[in-house]
């Protein structure tokens, strides 16, 4: 008999918009041909939330790291320089999930400012244009380098 084994990833974040996060990150790549936006990848922190690298599987023995929606990063042809490269920008979507946990919440924002990483965010309860369009409004002025 066969052992059943979960696959991991499916159950690290308890993520249900799989199909909306490749839906965002095609809409990124097609409008900003020079970046590479990376999903299910994880940022991982020192002991003061300074960052210390990003990498696509869960960090192993750390303790301080997340687990963002998207990071947009610089174009890179060398796929083992990837995890050295700062991110322009990281987008996270919040469900109503964080209405209900706001202080978590507020400690991610907090853990990407002290770590001198923009984040924008798309709530998706206070959408009132589509949510492409809000989250190029975000995303653009990193990407454009107007910030």
């Amino acid at each position: 008999m066969r052992r059943y084994k979960p696959n991991k990833k499916k159950f690290l974040g308890g993520k249900h918009d799989d199909a909306e996060l490749v839906e965002l990150a095609q809409f990124i790549r097609d409008a900003f041909p020079n970046v590479t936006v990376k999903r299910d990848w994880f940022i991982v922190f020192d002991q003061e939330d300074n960052y210390v690298r990003s990498q696509e599987s869960q960090p192993i023995g750390e303790r301080n790291y997340r687990h963002p929606d998207l990071i947009v990063f610089p174009k890179v042809y060398q796929k083992h320089v990837m995890v050295k490269v700062r991110p322009i920008v990281i987008h996270e979507v919040d469900g109503s999930v964080h209405d209900v946990h706001v202080v978590d919440t507020e400690k991610r924002n907090q853990q990407y400012e002290n770590a001198r990483l923009p984040l924008t965010v798309t709530n998706k309860r206070d959408i009132t244009v589509s949510k492409f369009d809000d989250m190029y409004n975000k995303i653009e002025p990193y990407l454009k380098g107007d910030n």
